[in-house]
């Protein structure tokens, strides 16, 4: 039968029993670059949405997005910086970087 931290045998010195400290590894997302003002993909381009009021900005932002639209933005920000023309999608360098996207953000 194991003993437990807290048991003390007779004729035996009592023990220090130590926990293990269950720390656990934070790594640093490549969504933290986001700034949470910035508008979503969808209404970057539309005029209207830079004179609304604040809480139609808020909601339109990235502040109030869903996970799924933040990554969609990161990955069109990555491919910005190595696609050739503004519809590449299939070079080699396009394709890496939509690889890695998937497991490093």
């Amino acid at each position: 039968m194991p003993l437990l931290c807290n048991e003390i045998l007779p004729n035996q010195p009592s023990r220090q029993c130590s926990q293990q400290s269950t720390k656990k590894t934070e790594f640093s997302s490549q969504l933290m670059d986001l700034q949470p003002d910035m508008l979503k993909k969808d209404f970057v381009n539309v005029p209207l949405a830079h004179s609304v009021d604040d809480l139609v900005k808020r909601l339109l932002s990235l502040e109030f997005a869903s996970h799924r639209e933040k990554l969609k933005l990161k990955e069109e920000q990555l491919i910005a910086k190595v696609q050739r023309h503004k519809l590449d999608r299939t070079s080699p360098e396009v394709r890496g970087k939509l690889y890695l996207a998937k497991f490093a953000i």
